[in-house]
């Protein structure tokens, strides 16, 4: 009997597996396999066997259990049973699973159904979302490639260290035939050589033990597998000579997760941030979020690395009572020339509404002895402080963090201590991580202050940009936003008309642990820096001399949580969020500081013109959200959003209602893939509001989601700007 035994191999192993019954695998590179279970008992010939294939590929050639309990092999994206024969199967995480029947009998069962593969060579494909296509014989060529997929290099013993003899194969009954089938034989069809672990049945024996394949670990250019071989009074082997040490194994791709401590001495809910910057009210902190690609580097030497993030956020009240908090940390870990775990964080508060809004950022290092890593080189338990390091001696270099609360209240240097354990991964965390662009739109109400005269040089102006989000295969992400004054301000000298503003990674060059793409729901970033600190952000065309900033999902921080009764788009394509930002730079002998709090965004796949509907129609469900400026009082709030399209007569309407205690409505009208209105608003003042939009893609197809910005217009005592999304329902 074997029992959730794991066998994965590099991207140059292989191995073969045989077992009692004269079953065997043969597992190609680049594999993770577990044995989930393997019972069989010889009296009766009867058993089973039960397998997990994660990635890479594998043949099966059926013996005695393949033909009484059957055998199953479980993918992420189906359950493939095999009765009586022989088949082959491959999983990878953009492919899906590929099930070829090659003899006997395979059933492929998804959510959607089962499909039989009776006939020899045909295949069905299973689509990462499940989709699973009928049955197609597979062409020779691509036959050929799964067979050298599963072709060990020449020289490979899959592991053993002792080869075993012709005799050795006799003996344990290796090359008899079984139910008609090819046997498996010490060497396969593939040429691949075995590493056998068939097991004879001792005289006393009634029910076989089946050899356990204790450890796969790689050892050169192949998978070395350590096997306990149990036969009726076994020879002894010959003295081998000492083999040299294992290399280190090769890293798995993983995410993982850790619960941050907050340090009492800080006062506050959340980790990083002293009382006196954060808002009083309940935090929501995220875990830390951890991927790590695994692998092996363009040296052959393991890719110990995997980048993390982290975000809170604290909305507490409404109106001109409401106090808000945001920050991300973002980071990186390795224990490949030292054991390190080190980042940055970024917060914005508005402690009081009628006060400008602060900033804090600092170090988040722990090294050497203050990180402990597993086996997968994950970090599992974090000492974590203020400090930086030095590059070339991995000794710490003592720092302090920094915030000032707003409200022209001069900063105060603070240090802190911190602890990150493992955790549990969030459910569904790292399932969908695919390489995809958005486009959308970022808004918020921006302030430009002078640090001559520690005061601001004109009112608070709407701010709209837009929005473009990479989403890259690895672990990093990148935005950029590029918008400027769209309010009725009017001019200000030294104001800001253009600003260009990055965040995360912007290629070679730039740090990638400043932006990081943990899945489709989780990813966050920090202001955009040259590997020698230089921050790539602009306003007006010219450089900044600095800038803090944060970007972040919706999801990450829990934002629905902090607006009951509002409907928040059930997105599937379209993602939302918050993002705060500073810069500073040289105006006519002063330094000026533009500084956002807690805007939004929202970003999606856009429907192109040719492939919008031309007839029918659909309605639209979802939220807009906004930064709301009444009176001296500046804060966030959110509303439900309906939209109602015509594609035949390209025209529509849009019903907005309870936004800052508010209600919208008008109509809007279509243009090519985008759509535009005016809406009329209750309540005094004759507030209006200026909406624009596009469609954007769903999984079902083109314009199934909407996203788009809104500009509040109330004259000088009201004004607001946001971003809305919404999730569509076509009329039959």
């Amino acid at each position: 009997m074997v029992h959730r035994e794991r066998i994965r191999t590099s991207d140059k192993g292989s191995v073969q597996l045989v077992f009692v019954d004269k079953t065997s695998l043969n597992i190609g590179p680049n594999s993770d396999l577990i044995i989930d279970e393997f019972v069989y008992d010889p009296r009766s010939s009867t058993g089973r066997m039960a397998a997990t294939l994660t990635k890479g590929a594998l043949r099966f050639v059926g013996g005695g259990t393949s033909h009484t309990g059957g055998a199953t092999v479980v993918t992420p994206a189906a359950t493939i049973g095999i009765r009586g024969g022989v088949a082959s199967i491959a999983h990878g995480r953009e492919t899906g699973t590929l099930a070829v029947n090659h003899f006997g009998t395979t059933t492929v069962a998804t959510s959607a159904g089962t499909q039989v593969i009776r006939r020899p060579d045909f295949a069905v494909t299973v689509k990462p979302n499940g989709e699973a296509l009928a049955p197609v014989r597979v062409k020779a060529g691509d036959l050929a490639g799964l067979t050298r997929q599963l072709t060990s290099a020449p020289g490979q013993s899959g592991g053993a260290l002792q080869r075993p003899t012709d005799g050795q194969a006799v003996r344990l009954g290796l090359g008899a035939t079984t139910a008609a089938l090819q046997p498996p034989s010490t060497t396969s069809v593939q040429g691949q050589t075995t590493a056998s672990s068939a097991v004879r049945p001792s005289p006393a024996a009634q029910v076989v033990q089946q050899a356990q394949v204790s450890q796969i670990v790689q050892q050169g250019s192949q998978v070395q597998a350590t096997q306990t071989l149990v036969q009726s009074q076994p020879p002894r082997p010959p003295v081998q000579p000492e083999p040299p040490p294992p290399s280190p194994p090769v890293p798995p791709s993983r995410f993982y997760a850790l619960d941050m401590s907050i340090d009492p001495s800080l006062g506050s809910g959340a980790p990083y941030l002293p009382a006196g910057f954060a808002a009083p009210g309940t935090f929501y902190n995220s875990p830390i979020l951890g991927y790590g690609l695994g692998g092996r580097n363009a040296d052959g030497t393991p890719n110990r690395f995997s980048r993390f993030m982290q975000a809170g956020l604290n909305i507490t009240g409404q109106g001109a009572s409401q106090v808000s908090t945001i920050y991300v940390m973002t980071g990186s870990a390795d224990s490949t020339s030292f054991d390190r775990f080190d980042g940055g964080f970024t917060a914005t508060t508005r402690r009081e509404s009628t006060v400008s809004a602060g900033r804090a950022n600092g170090n988040v290092t722990g090294l050497g002895s203050n990180v402990t890593f597993d086996a997968d080189y994950t970090p599992i338990a974090v000492r974590a402080n203020q400090d930086s390091y030095d590059d070339a001696t991995g000794r710490p270099v003592p720092q302090t963090a920094f915030y000032f609360p707003g409200g022209g209240v001069p900063g105060t240097e603070y240090t802190y201590r911190q602890t990150a354990t493992h955790a549990e991964l969030p459910s569904g965390l790292g399932t969908n991580h695919p390489e995809t662009a958005l486009t959308g739109y970022g808004a918020g109400l921006m302030r430009t202050f002078s640090r001559n005269t520690n005061a601001s040089i004109g009112p608070s102006f709407q701010f709209l940009g837009g929005l473009g989000i990479v989403l890259r295969r690895d672990d990093r992400f990148g935005a950029q936003m590029v918008g400027g004054n769209v309010g009725p301000s009017g001019e200000v000298p030294g104001a800001v008309d253009t600003a260009h503003l990055q965040f995360g990674y912007q290629g070679s060059g730039t740090i990638g642990s400043r932006g990081v793409y943990i899945d489709y729901d989780n990813f966050a970033g920090r202001e955009s820096r040259t590997r020698g600190l230089v921050p790539l952000s602009t306003v007006n065309e010219q450089a900044v001399s600095g800038h803090r900033s944060l970007f972040v999902t919706a999801q990450t921080v829990n934002a629905r949580a902090s607006f009951p009764g509002v409907n928040f788009c059930q997105c599937e394509y379209t993602r939302w969020g918050f993002w705060s930002s500073e810069t500073n730079r040289g105006v006519s002998g002063d330094v000026l500081q533009d500084i956002l709090h807690l805007g939004t965004w929202v970003a999606g796949r856009p429907t192109d013109a040719v492939s919008m509907p031309v007839t029918g129609s659909a309605t639209y469900n979802g939220h807009v959200i906004a930064s709301i400026k009444s009176g001296g009082s500046e804060y966030v709030a959110a509303g439900n959003m309906g939209t109602a399209v015509n594609f035949g007569t390209r025209t529509g309407s849009v019903s907005i209602s309870n936004l800052d205690g508010r209600n919208y409505s008008g109509g809007i009208a279509l243009n090519s893939n985008a759509f535009g209105g005016t809406l009329n608003g209750t309540g005094a003042g004759g507030v209006t509001m200026n909406v624009v939009g596009q469609f954007y893609n769903g999984p079902r197809g083109p314009a199934r989601e909407i996203g788009g910005s809104v500009l509040i217009n109330g004259g000088t005592a009201y004004q607001g700007i946001g971003t809305f999304a919404g999730a569509g329902t076509f009329a039959r």
